[in-house]
């Protein structure tokens, strides 16, 4: 054997040894701060992200919060399909898929979702990347059929005093005008109105 042949079969060898020392998404315990894309088949929705927030927890649409942090994988999914069977669905074929590992310390907010919109309830949300109305929404699944994106308001409280920021998210999906996108707070109540005709 050459010694050019010898070198790249040493160097791929060693590419499948470090390779092997690296644990799927499978075989690694679930962290805070992961991100994952979630899906139930039978639904007939798009998927959604979901975070792993600081408590362990992870928001399962029409569940509620799950322990997520310290499990794996296939064992989350297990007790999602488990849980779902028990209470809502006769069969639910569970798709979740690891979007993000966690790259370190995170700062986890909560926002809710109400309204027209494909997925309501609690969103977790990364503060330390900023997150705007626009890209929670479309993380969350998106508008419903007959919302309104011209009458979005957020409920914000601060200090002790409650206030509400209409916003016209037709301008931001729509139109891409992302200056008029809004940056979300922890504890931010979204909602979505109806839209008066829909036709």
């Amino acid at each position: 054997m050459s010694r050019r042949l010898a070198f790249l079969a040493f160097v791929s060898a060693l590419a499948v040894a470090r390779g092997a020392e690296l644990p799927s998404a499978e075989q690694r315990p679930l962290e805070v701060g992961d991100r994952l894309r979630y899906q139930v088949v039978e639904d007939g929705d798009r998927p959604v992200e979901l975070a792993i927030s600081n408590t362990g927890m992870v928001d399962i649409p029409y569940h509620g919060p799950m322990k997520a942090a310290g499990r794996l994988l296939p064992e989350l999914v297990a007790s999602i399909k488990s849980e779902l069977e028990a209470k809502f669905y006769i069969t639910a074929t569970v798709r979740v898929e690891v979007l993000a590992f966690s790259q370190g310390a995170v700062n986890r907010g909560r926002v809710h979702l109400a309204g027209q919109v494909r997925r309501v309830g609690p969103v977790e949300i990364d503060l330390s990347e900023k997150p705007t109305l626009g890209q929670t929404i479309l993380a969350a699944g998106g508008l419903a059929d007959f919302a309104d994106p011209r009458n979005v308001r957020i409920v914000r409280r601060e200090g002790g005093e409650t206030r509400t920021i209409k916003v016209d998210l037709r301008e931001v999906l729509n139109r891409g005008r992302i200056d008029k996108d809004v940056q979300l707070m922890d504890g931010d109540f979204i909602i979505v109105d109806e839209r008066m005709v829909n036709w």
